[in-house]
C-alpha cells in the first residue's frame, strides 16, 4: 500500500495540502490504495521515523517554526528509507537550492500549491510504482526469492558466490558470477565501485580517498581508483535523474 505523510505546523497549511491530496489521489489514482498520514510538527515525525515507520512519499513544510527544520527531517528520513519521495513546501523561494540538494523531486511555493502538488504527487506515484515494480528472482542451491530492487544496497564477490546484501541486514547468496547478476539488473541505480563490489546508488552516503560509505552499513566498502571518477559523475547524473 502506497503511503503519503504530510508535516506542516501551521494547521491550516496542513489541512489544505491534505484535501488537495486526497483529491488528487480519488481523481487520478482511483484503483490505488493509499495511507495518508499527517504531522503537526517535526517532533511527530521524528518519532515515527525512529520508530521503524517506513512510508513512501513525504510532504515536508520546510519553514517548520522549530529548531530543526524541513531539510532536517529530509535528511533523516534519507538515513533511514533512501529511496523515500520528498516534496517540499514552503513560503518561502529562497530555500529551493537546498532542498534540491538535500535529494526532494520537487519544491513547491505554497501560493502555487494547488496548481504545482498535483503534477509533484503524479510524478512521485509513477516514481513509488516503477521502483516498487521492479524485482529479481535470486537462485542458490536450496531456495529461490523474489527481491525487489530497491532492497538491494550492495553485492560482492566471495569465492565462488556472491553475496547480496540487502537493507533488512539479511544477505543472499548466490552462485551467479558477479557480472551476469549486474547485467541481469540492468538498472541505472547499480554501479560497481571495484572489480567485485557493485552498489545501489540509492545507499551511497559518500565517498572519502579509497572508500565508500553506505547507508544502514556499519564499514566503509572499498573504491578502486579507476571507479572513484566515475562513481562521482554517474552519483550526480543519478541524483539529478530523480529529479526530472
Amino acid at each position: 500500500m502506497l503511503t503519503i505523510v504530510i508535516c506542516d505546523n501551521d494547521p491550516h497549511d496542513l489541512a489544505i495540502s491534505a484535501a488537495a491530496t486526497e483529491a488528487f489521489l480519488r481523481q487520478s489514482y482511483k484503483t490505488i490504495h493509499y495511507n495518508l498520514i499527517t504531522f503537526s510538527s517535526g517532533d511527530e515525525l521524528a518519532s515515527s521515523i525512529k520508530s521503524g515507520f517506513i512510508h513512501d512519499i513525504y510532504i515536508l513544510d520546510v519553514d517548520l517554526a522549530e529548531q530543526r527544520n524541513g531539510l532536517f527531517y529530509a535528511s533523516l528520513i534519507h538515513k533511514t528509507s533512501p529511496s523515500a519521495l520528498i516534496i517540499f513546501i514552503s513560503s518561502f523561494q529562497k530555500y529551493a537550492l537546498h532542498g534540491y540538494r538535500s535529494g526532494a523531486i520537487r519544491y513547491i511555493y505554497k501560493p502555487w500549491l494547488d496548481k504545482e502538488l498535483p503534477e509533484a504527487l503524479d510524478f512521485a506515484i509513477k516514481k513509488y510504482i516503477e521502483l516498487d515494480s521492479k524485482r529479481i528472482m535470486i537462485r542458490n542451491n536450496l531456495d529461490c526469492r523474489n527481491v525487489l530492487y530497491s532492497e538491494i544496497v550492495y553485492v560482492i564477490k566471495d569465492i565462488r558466490l556472491i553475496r547480496i546484501v540487502l537493507s533488512s541486514g539479511e544477505v543472499l547468496r548466490s552462485n551467479q558470477g558477479i557480472k551476469q547478476f549486474f547485467t541481469s539488473l540492468n538498472d541505472a541505480r547499480f554501479l560497481f565501485i571495484d572489480k567485485g563490489i557493485f552498489v545501489n546508488l540509492d545507499y551511497v552516503e559518500g565517498a572519502v580517498g579509497k572508500e565508500v560509505k553506505m547507508i544502514g552499513v556499519d564499514h566503509p566498502l572499498p573504491l578502486s581508483r579507476r571507479c572513484a571518477s566515475v562513481l562521482k559523475k554517474e552519483l550526480i547524473h543519478f541524483l539529478s535523474s530523480k529529479q526530472l
